[in-house]
């Protein structure tokens, strides 16, 4: 599973009561899988997949869940359906999320029969890389000349290796 999809089934958790998140099912033949979204009292499940992907295979995967059952003994009774289908309505969202030097624009939306789609749009700091890659060069720097004079130079690099790292 993507980062994005992980963000996107725990934000869709957090603005829904109920709701549960990567529950194992049991297939009615054999095998098991992972629902996205799973509400705790209406028994609607939801697959959560990229905009890409096929909305008819999301919707074979979902009915492998409805006709399955939750392999959780506090909801093992819960009949299974679509998501929507028992009231339930997800809502379109957009959120904002940073990792490391990368910025994500999530958007996401309910297509219906269970099925709730994403897309997103990553940015790079280029700045940031930029920086962090002369603070690297000017710390390999200043440790490659500490070791060649035996630590002669080090009174006068160790200040300037720690400004380029921020310290």
């Amino acid at each position: 599973m993507s980062l994005v999809h992980n963000w996107v089934v725990a934000d869709v958790r957090s603005r829904n009561a109920g709701m549960l998140s990567n529950k194992m099912v049991n297939y009615s033949g054999f095998g098991y899988g992972f629902a996205d979204l799973v509400h705790s009292t209406t028994g609607e499940v939801w697959e959560v997949k990229k905009s890409t992907v096929s909305v008819t295979s999301a919707l074979r995967q979902l009915g492998r869940y409805t006709a399955g059952s939750l392999q959780d003994s506090n909801y093992s009774n819960l009949d299974l359906h679509a998501g929507g289908t028992r009231g339930t309505v997800i809502a379109p969202n957009s959120f904002v999320k940073t990792v490391g030097f990368d910025t994500y624009f999530v958007n996401y939306w309910d297509v219906g029969n269970g099925i709730i789609q994403y897309d997103y749009r990553r940015v790079t700091d280029w700045q940031k890389v930029g920086e962090a890659a002369i603070a690297t060069v000017i710390v390999g720097g200043c440790t490659f000349l500490i070791v060649k004079t035996g630590g002669l130079a080090a009174p006068v690099l160790v200040p300037v290796a720690a400004r380029a790292v921020g310290g």
